[in-house]
């Protein structure tokens, strides 16, 4: 698999559920890391999945309920959009 990235400062990842090992969330975060990023995860399920491993600042949602690790990442990154869009 190839990874292409366009690298801002900080990227934004997100993973769930729990994929394959390494899922290709992790392998996208490894290689903007490499070229400098900083890694901002979203993940939930297990809390020592691969890509919250990677990642400089951590949004992990301690749940196994698809639903509720999607709704809160939804949430998160809905403040998210509108905090930058007004600052």
């Amino acid at each position: 698999m190839r990874v292409f990235l366009f690298l801002f400062p900080a990227i934004l990842m997100a993973q769930t559920p729990p994929a394959k090992s390494p899922p290709p969330a992790a392998k996208a975060a490894t290689a903007a890391k490499a070229n400098g990023a900083k890694v901002i995860t979203l993940s939930g399920f297990l809390p020592e999945n691969a890509l919250r491993q990677l990642g400089d600042v951590n949004f992990y949602v301690p749940s196994t309920d698809y639903g509720s690790v999607e709704l809160t990442h939804a949430a998160l990154l809905h403040y998210l959009t509108d905090r930058l869009a007004n600052a």
